[in-house]
């Protein structure tokens, strides 16, 4: 660097507006690191000058408005202390698009000694491009993340839901089996008790046929009567009649409650003995009859 250069004073001293122009004269007229010392100059000018002074003092030095803010960026963000500074002032300022913490690696990576300011610029685009599309696939990755975890909270619920339910039908069989118990000679039990259901069928099919008979026979002596004043057997009707009855009445309770049927089995078999003697008797009685009035008839 040429040695004309006018190193600012520290902070501690402050300069006239005189003193910063002419370091300002002499630096904006170096390289990189004149550019640097020139935007330090530009911000320590604009903290002493007033409002609307600004645009006038730029305009003393042939200044824009644009350029000084790049000069005053470089100074700020690159400072003199960085091996940046060494760099010319366009590739330094196309630097600035790079996160200062990133720059200086940035720099070293690509070289950035050997391209030029457009070629940086390029760079840059595509380094922000590719960090973009980094960033979209790290969103998305993650929001599959979150879809997975989801998905696998999901399926753990409606396990758990399955494994409820399944519990709940264990216990529903459970207590089916424990509210129907059948003993063990069930099956042998149901087979005497449908047994049991067709004697008692019989035992009625019967007692009806023989009260049939019965009306027949107490019809024809009723005639017999009418015809020859008669009453053979009246003592043996009436007790079959009485049998009659009493045999229906036994057998429709047995029909009522089947458990009894067995207990009563003998005394059906008995009734129904009884009842064919009677009507044996009848038979005879109305044999009897029938011949006494034909002998009247005669």
């Amino acid at each position: 660097m040429p040695n004309t250069i006018t190193t600012p004073q520290p902070a501690t001293v402050r300069r006239s507006l005189a003193e910063i122009r002419a370091s300002l004269a002499v630096n904006i007229r170096s390289a990189a690191e004149s550019c640097i010392r020139a935007g330090l100059d530009l911000i320590e000018a604009k903290e002493q000058l007033k409002q609307g002074q600004w645009l006038p003092f730029l305009q003393d030095f042939g200044i824009s408005h644009s350029t000084a803010a790049n000069w005053m960026n470089v100074a700020r963000e690159i400072g003199l202390d960085s091996p940046l500074a060494q760099l010319p002032y366009s590739k330094a300022l196309a630097l600035l698009a790079v996160p200062a913490e990133e720059r200086e690696q940035f720099a070293k990576e690509n070289r950035v000694d050997d391209k030029s300011a457009a070629e940086i610029r390029r760079l840059i685009a595509e380094r922000n491009r590719a960090m973009e599309a980094a960033n979209i696939a790290d969103n998305q990755c993650k929001e599959l993340a979150r879809e997975v975890e989801k998905a696998q909270y999901d399926a753990q619920c409606a396990e758990q839901e399955r494994d409820k339910a399944l519990s709940q039908l264990q216990q529903a069989r459970q207590t089916a089996r424990k509210e129907i118990v059948y003993p063990e000679d069930y099956e042998q039990l149901r087979k005497t008790a449908a047994a049991n259901d067709r004697m008692t069928a019989d035992a009625v099919k019967a007692a009806a046929e023989a009260e049939r008979r019965a009306q027949e026979a107490e019809a024809r002596l009723s005639a017999l009567e009418a015809a020859g004043d008669q009453r053979p057997a009246a003592d043996d009707l009436a007790a079959l009649g009485a049998a009659v009855a009493a045999f229906i009445t036994d057998t429709q309770m047995m029909i009522v409650n089947p458990a009894a049927l067995a207990a009563r089995e003998k005394e059906t078999d008995s009734l129904i003995r009884q009842l064919s003697r009677h009507v044996i008797e009848l038979q005879k009685a109305v044999g009897n009859a029938a011949f006494i009035g034909e002998g009247a008839v005669v």
